[in-house]
């Protein structure tokens, strides 16, 4: 019999992640957002969210919100020039030669990337700006933060690979009904 998983403590950065996600996930109920997709949480892990977002102050907040949309940005157009350029450089060193299901396929991987990796990268780094910039007290870390973020983090992942899916899938139609040779 195998002994029960331990929860582990978070490191300091994924911490900050943790701290900076429960406050968008405060803002997004307090907009009235009662549900969001794909990510959902039983009444101890929201309540421990708020808890969580309660101890930022509002500076924090406000530089964490700008310095988030900024990172996300930055980040989304360096994955989309990377990818786009390796497969310029690669794949069609001929622009005109470019197939519509490979451009897609590479939207995808962009959507894919930004949503796994740009956006968790972009809401801990505006949470480093945030507390760098308006120091403050920070809450001490519970006894479930570890599974919490671990959670939260297979939901970008999960959230990542339907929409790349779903994406996909459109695509595929819109060549199928519009864009395919008749």
């Amino acid at each position: 019999m195998s002994e029960p998983a331990r929860a582990v403590a978070p490191s300091p950065p994924r911490r900050v992640f943790l701290r900076y996600w429960s406050l968008n996930v405060a803002l997004a109920r307090q907009a009235g957002w009662g549900w969001i997709p794909g990510f959902t949480y039983s009444q101890a892990e929201q309540r421990r969210m708020g808890e969580l977002a309660a101890a930022i102050d509002q500076r924090a907040r406000i530089t964490w919100l700008a310095a988030t949309a900024l990172i996300f940005i930055l980040a989304a157009a360096a994955m989309m020039t990377a990818a786009l350029g390796t497969a310029l450089t690669l794949l069609w060193p001929h622009p005109g030669d470019i197939p519509e299901a490979g451009f897609f396929a590479l939207l995808a991987l962009v959507m894919v990337l930004s949503i796994a990796i740009g956006l968790p990268l972009s809401i801990f780094l505006g949470g480093a700006l945030a507390d760098w910039a308006a120091p403050a007290p920070r809450s001490v870390g519970a006894p479930g933060d570890g599974a919490l973020e671990a959670k939260v983090r297979a939901q970008f992942a999960r959230m990542a690979v339907i929409l790349g899916v779903l994406f996909t899938a459109a695509a595929f139609a819109w060549w199928a009904l519009l864009g395919r040779p008749r």
